[in-house]
């Protein structure tokens, strides 16, 4: 919980914000669900999501950094293709570019 608090002399005032810190796997988790469901829609077929998921299988290891950029260039790929709108596109590079992060400072 991070609470903060202000105040001029005269007024104070102060509010709380419940804050949720994840790791890089448990960031992971929710792109393969994402995935799924764009497949199972019918906006990706069995091989485009395949090649996206398999992106996804991280290790824990410095590779992995590769794999979620790799991921992401899909994306964008797939984005120039025609085959993803572009909210369905950032609705999976905006997850994506946040598990870049978290899996580069490993």
């Amino acid at each position: 919980m991070l609470t903060i608090g202000v105040g001029d002399g005269s007024r104070n005032s102060s509010g709380s914000v419940a804050l949720t810190v994840q790791s890089a796997l448990q960031q992971a988790a929710g792109l393969p669900a994402q995935v799924t469901a764009r497949r199972d829609t019918g906006v990706l077929n069995q091989g485009q999501a395949n090649a996206l998921l398999v992106k996804l299988s991280l290790n824990g290891t410095a590779g992995d950094v590769d794999k979620v950029q790799g991921f992401l260039d899909a994306v964008g790929g797939f984005l120039r293709d025609g085959i993803l709108s572009q909210a369905q596109a950032d609705a999976l590079t905006g997850p994506g570019r946040a598990l870049l992060v978290s899996v580069s400072l490993r």
